[in-house]
């Protein structure tokens, strides 16, 4: 049995209620009333039933009627619900054909396998890959592909893909030619692009045949007493990107791209990604390497190369500070063979690796590059006072500043496809394009050969 009173009933123990307050407010008519009268109904009649307001008469009356409040206030909450999707859909950029789309969700949603399947078949694309190339010629107009895929597409996956062929050399070797699924599988691991994660410009130069950069020089700033000229030279020059073409043609089964699905989605994505970012980043540091400027290696015999020091590695750091006026340590960059020495190599009189040290002493860690090619060096680049020779072997370490570095692309990634060349086959082959040049605005960067053991020259 339920004792507990309510305050006003408390006065009328052993007689029944008579009167409701004049506050409480009257049964009514509620279908006209608006979602916040109907909460402040609703609120009103549950505060008067529990403090005592209502007549014991009339309180099973004001029980149903607030049933009936909260059952309409129910109601009119979902009209509104249902109203809003509408509005939102009205005011919509006119790019977005349907509610909720964001780059996020375009980029889960869409298939590259389904746009390839719907082009071959001499389809229009509709869906979210119409709305994707959509927003792959905005941001790249006038491209030429059948499907254009914007940034944030290809950037959607940020794990590891795939990337050079081990078997293959030179940037048109790593990107171009018929390959088919089953070789992709022989191309190494290779990450986003290093040279953009370390701070390269990438800039759009599309709707010029070539792009104009500044080239600077060594530029520092000079200073004079109040009232005289400054002298600030920068040497001054015009480099010109002209675009390079890189490519990379796939023949895929015309039956894969039917059945196999969201996985097959995966593996074009990744393969179209990291063929043209690897190519792309050997872009960057082929010009980084050819505009960088030599520190002074350490000589052995007549024009070798001897055993790289712990005081070598931080010669080339101090130059490169130098050069760019920066007073952090910058990362190093290095070639396969220059992260190997580095790693390996014990500094003279030290227990620790060189890379060991370095990293203690400025709490850098150095970064292997890939796509930073080793290669044979010329003793008179490399070591002060050497005549020309050659050393083979060698790995190479860059420092600088990667934002002196300017990545041009021109236009996206445009994939043209092919359904008629290998249809006797089932085959439909896909040419993935991309244009790109790479240049250096200033003179910010400074390399070093090294090696783990002396090398003679030859």
């Amino acid at each position: 049995m339920n004792t507990t009173l309510h305050a006003a009933q408390v006065r009328q123990f052993g007689r029944p209620q008579t009167r409701t307050a004049s506050h409480v407010p009257k049964i009514g008519n509620i279908e006209n009333l608006k979602a916040h009268e109907l909460r402040a109904l609703a609120h009103n009649i549950d505060k008067s039933t529990r403090d005592g307001s209502i007549s014991d008469y009339e309180i099973q009356d004001y029980f149903k009627h607030l049933d009936a409040v909260n059952e309409r206030l129910a109601v009119v909450e979902a009209e509104a619900r249902n109203a809003q999707p509408a509005m939102m859909a009205n005011n919509a950029p006119a790019v977005v054909r349907s509610l909720g789309d964001n780059t996020k969700s375009l980029a889960r949603d869409f298939s590259i396998s389904k746009a390839i399947a719907t082009i071959a078949d001499g389809r229009a694309l509709d869906g979210v890959e119409a709305e994707v190339t959509a927003e792959g010629r905005r941001q790249f107009a006038g491209t030429r592909g059948q499907v254009v895929l914007p940034d944030f597409v290809l950037k959607a996956d940020k794990r590891a893909v795939y990337g050079n062929n081990a078997a293959q050399s030179g940037i048109d070797g790593a990107v171009s030619g018929k390959q088919t699924l089953a070789d992709r599988m022989q191309t190494a691991l290779h990450v986003q692009p290093l040279a953009e994660q370390l701070g390269a410009m990438v800039v759009d130069a599309f709707g010029s045949s070539s792009m104009l950069i500044p080239y600077l020089g060594r530029t520092s700033a000079g200073t004079a007493d109040e009232g005289a000229s400054v002298t600030s030279t920068a040497t001054f020059s015009e480099l010109t990107l002209t675009p390079q073409r890189y490519a990379r043609v796939c023949t895929y089964s015309a039956l894969a791209l039917r059945t196999t699905g969201q996985a097959l989605d995966q593996i074009l994505a990744a393969d179209f990604g990291a063929a043209h970012a690897s190519a792309h980043d050997a872009a960057a540091f082929a010009a980084i390497r050819s505009n960088a400027t030599y520190t002074a290696a350490t000589q052995t015999g007549t024009n070798g190369l001897a055993k790289t020091t712990l005081a070598n590695i931080f010669t080339l750091a101090q130059d490169a500070m130098s050069a760019t006026g920066s007073n952090e340590s910058p990362v190093l960059i290095c070639s396969p063979e220059g992260f190997k020495v580095i790693h390996s190599t014990v500094g003279s009189g030290q227990v620790d690796t060189l890379a060991l040290c370095y990293t203690q002493a400025t709490g850098k860690a150095p970064r292997q590059a890939t796509n930073l090619a080793d290669d044979d060096f010329d003793s008179a680049d490399i070591i002060d006072g050497a005549s020309t020779a050659t050393i083979a072997g060698a790995g190479l370490v860059i420092a600088g500043d990667m934002g002196s570095c300017v990545l041009a692309r021109w236009g996206g990634l445009d994939l043209v496809i092919d359904p008629y060349s290998g249809n006797a086959s089932g085959l439909i082959t896909v040419a993935a394009n991309s244009y790109v040049a790479a240049g250096i605005t200033r003179d910010a960067f400074r390399a070093l050969a090294v090696a783990g053991a002396d090398i003679a020259a030859t």
